[in-house]
C-alpha cells in the first residue's frame, strides 16, 4: 500500500481491528514521511468479482482494482 502523502511503498500496520464481520481497518505509517493514515479492508463473496486479464473487476460495475 503505498502512502497517500509521499506515494512511498515502506509502511508499518500500527493498529488493527474489526469493525463489523466484514470489514477490517488498519492505522498505517509510512516509513519514510511518518505520515498516519487508514487502509480499509472489505471481504467480498467470490461470485462479487470476475478476472479480466490483470484486473479483477467487480460483477455489479462499482469500480475496477488494477494488480501491478
Amino acid at each position: 500500500m503505498n502512502c497517500p502523502n509521499c506515494n512511498s511503498k515502506y509502511s508499518r500496520v500500527m493498529n488493527t481491528r474489526q469493525e463489523t464481520v466484514k470489514t477490517i481497518v488498519r492505522q498505517r505509517i509510512c516509513k519514510d514521511c511518518a505520515h498516519l493514515f487508514y487502509a480499509v479492508e472489505i471481504v467480498l463473496p467470490c461470485e462479487a468479482v470476475r478476472w479480466e486479464n490483470k484486473s479483477m473487476r467487480r460483477v455489479d460495475g462499482f469500480r475496477t482494482i488494477k494488480f501491478s
